[in-house]
């Protein structure tokens, strides 16, 4: 059977409230898993759990999607409350409106008693075992200061804008609950930080190395021009000693004299600027004598 069109999560409202009215003992603040509203509600209501089908999209019965949008309309106007996570919970509204439609005096709603708990955060039960001056609160269960679920810790420092700037100067930073999280937020953030320095600085390091390589192997080539003109000192002139003209076999290169220069092929001139041709472990040449 197909869920008819009439059949929508308002029809389950009433329903839903009196079911929870009775599971929380008409109790504002107390919860219940929400699983356990189905069953009640269905009863109620005189349908089974399977009576609409599967809703395919949600994959679930369509009663207990109904029942789920029932309880977010119920919250949305401020009769319910999400307790904890997969948890439902009626306000003092909430409760007061259960007992009306149950016929019950309103007078006598009564509110979830509060009990304060010793709070031992995992600074103060590891203080306590460097001590050793309590075995018997070791054995506690630590107790967040915030909330023991971290589904709803995260959910908080997703809505706190400051979170991760932390101050010991701040008074609103020594009562936080979640200081001990943003401080290790951000000591992680200066260690991005540091991180990404370290990097910056290889990568100059490495940048300033390649320009030191490439100006040497500039200056090799420049030396191995000036050591192509072997020099011969006779005590009282210098005279150039012509090279062999053989090639060498090796590939020439275009060239322009970064300096004057003598041909080592024909022993003339190279002015500076002009175009020549450089053969290594030969020297420069003219491009006439390049054949030669």
């Amino acid at each position: 059977m197909s869920k008819p069109k009439d059949v929508t999560q308002k029809t389950f409202q009433p329903h839903l409230l009196a079911a929870l009215g009775e599971l929380v003992d008409y109790t504002a603040g107390t919860s219940v898993p929400f699983t356990e509203t189905y069953a009640p509600v269905c009863e109620r209501m005189g349908i089974t759990e399977d009576q609409y089908g599967q809703c395919e999209t949600h994959e679930k019965p369509w009663t207990h999607r109904l029942i789920g949008l029932a309880f977010r309309t119920l919250r949305d106007k401020g009769l319910g409350d999400y307790e904890k996570k997969g948890h439902w919970a009626l306000t003092q509204m909430g409760v007061q409106k259960a007992r009306e439609n149950a016929g019950l005096p309103a007078s006598i709603v009564t509110s979830k008693p509060v009990v304060a708990a010793p709070v031992h955060t995992a600074a103060r039960v590891t203080a306590l075992a460097e001590t050793g001056s309590s075995a018997d609160v070791l054995r506690l269960p630590t107790v967040h200061p915030y909330h023991n679920d971290p589904y709803l810790r995260a959910l908080a420092i997703e809505r706190t804008p400051c979170f991760g700037a932390f101050s010991s100067r701040s008074e609103t930073c020594k009562t936080c609950p979640l200081s001990e999280e943003c401080t290790g937020a951000g000591e992680a953030a200066k260690a991005k930080i540091a991180a990404d320095m370290e990097a910056e600085d290889a990568r100059l390091i490495a940048a300033k190395t390649a320009k030191e390589k490439a100006k040497a192997d500039k200056n090799e080539s420049i030396d191995d021009l000036i050591s192509s003109f072997d020099e011969v000192d006779d005590g009282s002139t210098k005279k150039t000693k012509k090279k062999s003209t053989k090639s060498s076999g090796k590939k020439p290169s275009k060239a322009t004299a970064q300096r004057e220069g003598i041909c080592c092929r024909c022993q003339g001139a190279i002015k500076k600027g002009a175009e020549c041709y450089w053969i290594k472990g030969e020297g420069i040449m003219h491009a006439d004598c390049l054949d030669d």
